[in-house]
């Protein structure tokens, strides 16, 4: 019984009665902060005289994934002939959705100038690669061409990935 006492009374002593004592903390994991609303789009638009092949995939507010490529030449002065379908051609789950808002907050690509280049690599063709964003309030829009940047290219395979389901 004296044992028994004792160990309430030790245990009665390590715990503070403001619940800040260390222990009290060691289970308890900090929320994950949710994941604003966000939109993105990725465009790639060729720097050919044709606008055959042109690329564009878009995650809407609600998840829902489109993705067109352009199959017929464009009217004078635009760089799309091809309009997104109606209906999307997946939707992401709860955890993609946060999986890629994540990326979007943590990638450091809202960050980017809005257009990166490597002066050596400029050439006539090739692509220009933009990304669109938008997170909460945040919004960017972001260019690549002739070059790699990491962020840019973490979304940019994500979202690839996701226009082939």
């Amino acid at each position: 019984m004296t044992l028994r006492v004792g160990l309430l009374l030790s245990t009665l002593a390590c715990t503070s009665p403001r619940g800040d004592a260390p222990r009290d903390h060691s289970s308890i994991e900090p929320a994950a902060a949710a994941v604003p609303a966000f939109s993105v789009e990725l465009r790639r638009i060729t720097k050919h005289p044709t606008c055959l092949g042109n690329e564009r995939v878009k995650v809407d507010d609600q998840g829902a994934v489109v993705s067109a490529t352009n199959q017929a030449e464009c009217a004078a002065g635009t760089v799309w002939s091809t309009p997104y379908p109606a209906a999307p051609r997946y939707r992401l789950t709860a955890a993609e959705r946060d999986q890629l808002g994540r990326l979007l907050q943590t990638s450091g690509v809202m960050d980017l100038p809005p257009l990166t280049t490597d002066p050596a690599k400029v050439t006539t063709d090739g692509a220009r690669e933009e990304l669109d964003i938008l997170v909460g309030s945040r919004h960017a829009v972001v260019a690549v061409e002739g070059t790699e940047v990491a962020a840019f290219a973490k979304v940019r395979q994500a979202l690839l990935d996701l226009s082939k389901r």
